[in-house]
């Protein structure tokens, strides 16, 4: 498994590489949640992000969310504003198949796994803000910081419009 998140997080390194987008990469001891990445990495400047692939339960259709940190995504407040039945948790098969990570290091850098883009990008307006974002690097041992202007050259890279909402605190 082990080799399996390298040689992802490998091909990632390299698309960004081949698109000459700088970052800082910075390493760090496992983090498996938002609070425990506040615990341990209190320093790491830049918008941190919370990601979370949801699916619309009636339809199927995928939801892929990039907030603030700092925020809580109110599901059934989600699912008015966007006018959808009702959302569940993505199994980790299409985390995995459509993010190319598992649970706990979901990342806006995964979208290279999801060529088709079937997964409807929503991104906090607090993200698109920042002058810096903080990514997991397809891995929840490091983090990679990009300057606004990269992040937006690699969303266009991977070709994924999105919508961008004002998520509250």
């Amino acid at each position: 498994m082990e080799k399996e998140h390298n040689e992802r997080e490998r091909k990632l390194l390299e698309v960004l590489k081949n698109l000459n987008l700088s970052f800082e990469r910075i390493e760090h001891p496992a983090v498996f949640t938002v609070e425990e990445s506040k615990k341990l990495l209190p320093n790491i400047p830049g918008q941190g992000t919370k990601n979370l692939l949801l699916e619309e339960e009636k339809t199927g259709q995928l939801y892929f969310f990039v907030i603030a940190e700092e925020k809580q995504l109110d599901l059934k407040k989600l699912r008015i504003l966007l006018g959808k039945r009702r959302f569940s948790f993505a199994k980790p098969e299409k985390i995995k198949k459509y993010l190319g990570t598992e649970p706990g290091s979901l990342t806006a850098l995964g979208l290279i796994f999801d060529p088709e883009h079937v997964l409807n990008l929503i991104i906090d307006q607090q993200v698109i803000n920042a002058e810096f974002v903080a990514c997991h690097p397809l891995i929840n041992t490091a983090t990679l910081l990009l300057t606004q202007d990269n992040f937006q050259r690699f969303l266009k890279h991977t070709g994924h419009s999105y919508s961008v909402l004002p998520f509250e605190d």
